[in-house]
């Protein structure tokens, strides 16, 4: 049994309150009814506790820009701590919907446009409630927000490849549009410092891999400037040769580094072949031979060093 009521009532009274009134829930539920079935308590949890009292973070969206799994993991746990000292015993988030329409009004609760970073800040999140002993509750349906005409729950015409490609396999989209000097907006991933950084040394082995294989990208950053500062390296592929359209750049990888002045450091990833499937003609998810060309740098349009790799079907 869940319990609105409770839901409704923190929003007015102290913690310690909202702990007895929980216990006084708890206590009726199990021994004053036939079944005697404890009460799941819930309350919306997305960017802290909606409960009077309650530490009030920043936004999903704002969250997400930071590009900060292990943050946005701490969040969570502070969340689920608060969560749980009230009696409280499910989170209503997080919203992993992705940001399709910027017409829809709820943009500020997801974590963005591009489904791998929301898929990754969405775990995250998960992660942190469960540790403080909270349930975890992703929401909401398949393209809930980007009905027509951008409404919110609106009805949905989107085909069986874009759910499958843009809603589970975190393929990146271009995240504005040439609107011709009318309005100023900046790519995905865009940041700023206060100092400078170098990106060298790119390496990728092997340079041919089977269907089934994987391959390990390795880069050097330095930083160059005169203070200690965040850059996010960001891991970006191309398809160059594809049985259906896909996009210009897929976000696969991204790690926030704090460098010193001076100090240098090597980033690596990895890919498994199964990280560049795609659905063909008949909707079966295959990895098809071909080169793939690799991009590493500070935004979507910020691009430092390239290289490829190639998908090759039968190795000698």
């Amino acid at each position: 049994m869940c319990c609105r009521l409770f839901e409704l009532a923190s929003q007015a009274i102290s913690p310690k309150e909202d702990a007895e009134f929980a216990n006084e829930i708890q206590r009726f539920a199990v021994e004053k009814t036939r079944m005697g079935i404890p009460v799941l308590i819930y309350d919306e949890c997305l960017h802290g506790c909606m409960a009077k009292g309650s530490t009030i973070f920043p936004q999903s969206i704002a969250l997400a820009s930071t590009w900060n799994p292990d943050l946005m993991r701490e969040v969570a746990r502070a969340i689920g701590r608060e969560t749980s000292a009230r009696g409280i015993h499910q989170c209503l988030s997080p919203t992993i919907n992705i940001a399709g329409d910027p017409r829809c009004g709820r943009t500020e609760e997801t974590y963005g446009e591009d489904p791998y970073l929301a898929s990754i800040m969405g775990v995250s999140f998960v992660e942190g409630v469960q540790i403080e002993k909270a349930a975890a509750t992703l929401k909401h349906l398949v393209a809930n927000f980007v009905g027509t005409g951008g409404w919110d729950s609106n009805d949905v015409n989107v085909s069986e490849r874009i759910l499958r490609v843009k809603f589970s396999l975190g393929i990146f989209e271009k995240s504005y549009v040439d609107l011709r000097g009318k309005q100023a907006m900046f790519p995905f991933g865009h940041g700023l410092s206060y100092t400078r950084f170098k990106y060298s040394n790119l390496k990728i082995s092997p340079q041919r891999i089977s269907p089934r294989g994987k391959v390990d990208i390795r880069v050097d950053l330095e930083n160059m400037g005169g203070c200690k500062g965040d850059e996010v390296v960001q891991l970006y592929i191309h398809d160059t040769v594809s049985s259906i359209a896909k996009p210009i750049k897929e976000l696969k990888g991204f790690i926030r580094v704090v460098l010193e002045s001076g100090e240098e450091k090597t980033v690596n990833f990895s890919l498994a072949s199964e990280e560049l499937s795609s659905y063909d003609v008949n909707m079966n998810l295959v990895v098809e031979p071909g080169i793939f060309e690799m991009m590493i740098g500070r935004s979507s349009e910020d691009i430092r060093l390239r290289g490829s790799f190639e998908i090759v079907a039968c190795l000698p």
